[in-house]
């Protein structure tokens, strides 16, 4: 009688074990893989930017000042939602990242010095189809479609 006690008990932990990990593997294959990525890089406090169409995001991670870098630290990466795929990823001190158009990601970074003659903040422009740094005369400024 107690040895078919335990293998009951034994066939219950089990049967409830299983569905519990098959609980968490479903809704993790339900998760889209930016927010697999962002997960696993940032583990949590990021969030995302979508461009116009949803077929791209950015996903920061803004850091606090600290006394060695008084400028906000930004972390970020850029994904392709169709091709479940990150195609850019970098860190900067001071400025911000946003969506141009579609296509085209504005990074503006503020300088801690500025050199004399020079502006201290450089805006840097990145276009998510053709995976390129490009110059702001080859940009269409208004919204593209």
């Amino acid at each position: 009688m107690r040895y078919s006690i335990r293998i009951i008990i034994l066939a219950v932990f089990l049967f409830l074990y299983s569905c519990g990990s098959s609980k968490f593997d479903a809704s993790k294959k339900n998760t889209p893989g930016y927010k697999l990525t962002a997960q696993k890089i940032y583990k949590n406090d990021y969030r995302f930017l979508f461009n116009q169409d949803s077929s791209y995001v950015i996903c920061l991670k803004e850091f606090k000042p600290t006394s060695k870098y008084p400028a906000n630290a930004l972390s970020y990466f850029i994904y392709n939602i169709n091709d479940s795929k990150k195609i850019f990823e970098d860190s900067i001190h001071g400025g911000s990242v946003n969506w141009l158009n579609k296509n085209v990601v504005k990074i503006k970074r503020i300088l801690e010095v500025a050199r004399k003659g020079k502006g201290n903040i450089i805006i840097k422009y990145y276009n998510v189809i053709t995976k390129e740094f490009v110059p702001v005369s080859t940009l269409k400024l208004e919204n593209q479609n």
